[in-house]
């Protein structure tokens, strides 16, 4: 850059924010009839049960990333569309001096579900009210992250594997 002059990059990614917003590409929606031409799904929601079924999916869906616990896909969903690459997500790795493991879930040494760290850090920060309990808001979800990056989290393992599958008795 010339004398604080932004470069045509600069340029474009201004308008594009001023035109769009911050997140021009990227529709977020609570209904699920959005989905209906979505070729990309990222889900993260508090249903106890799946939302994502074959009836609700696209047939251009190519990829869902599940970063709810418990999953958000649909059994039937997995077994009815084979060409959809599944993720799953939703794992954070706490910061590398602390050493553990998960008995009741598979998850790689020194990993914790996302969810269990929001509650932690949330607690850690002697916050009063969790985001964790009812409507999740972007601004919740940008909070937590600094939180956790200031705490020395950060992203965990991604798996192409299935859904986390946790038994609510």
């Amino acid at each position: 850059m010339n004398g604080g002059a932004l470069s045509a990059g600069g340029r474009l990614r201004r308008e594009v924010i001023e035109r769009y917003g911050t997140d021009p590409f990227l529709p977020v929606t609570d209904n699920i009839e959005d989905l209906s031409d979505c070729s990309v799904i990222v889900t993260a929601s508090n249903s106890i049960t799946p939302i994502l079924t074959p009836s609700n999916v696209s047939s251009t869906t190519q990829i869902i990333c599940d970063v709810s616990v418990p999953t958000d896909v649909d059994t039937r969903l997995v077994a009815e569309r084979p060409e959809i690459a599944f993720i799953r997500g939703g794992v954070a790795k706490a910061p590398e001096n602390n050493q553990f493991t998960l008995d009741v879930i598979e998850l790689p040494k020194n990993h914790l579900l996302a969810c269990m760290t929001e509650t932690a850090l949330l607690g850690f920060a002697g916050k009063q009210d969790f985001s964790a309990i009812g409507d999740i808001h972007a601004s919740g979800v940008r909070d937590c992250h600094a939180l956790g990056r200031k705490c020395g989290f950060s992203l965990g393992y991604v798996s192409l594997e299935k859904p986390f599958a946790i038994e609510l008795d």
